[in-house]
């Protein structure tokens, strides 16, 4: 069986979920509990971002 490449998989992903509304839907998705999340409250975090160098 031929091996995937995760890299087309993580960049389909990334791009889906690049759009506020997308990540909102996925958040509710996982944490339906909780409704009042906006878009304005939907922001990316990558292991770029989430670094302490990058702080």
């Amino acid at each position: 069986m031929p091996k995937m490449k995760h890299t087309a998989k993580d960049s389909v992903f990334s791009y889906i979920f690049r759009e506020p509304e997308n990540m909102r839907q996925l958040y509710l998705a996982l944490h339906p509990e909780d409704t009042d999340i906006t878009e304005e409250e939907c922001h990316p975090i990558t292991l770029e971002t989430s670094s302490p160098a990058a702080w």
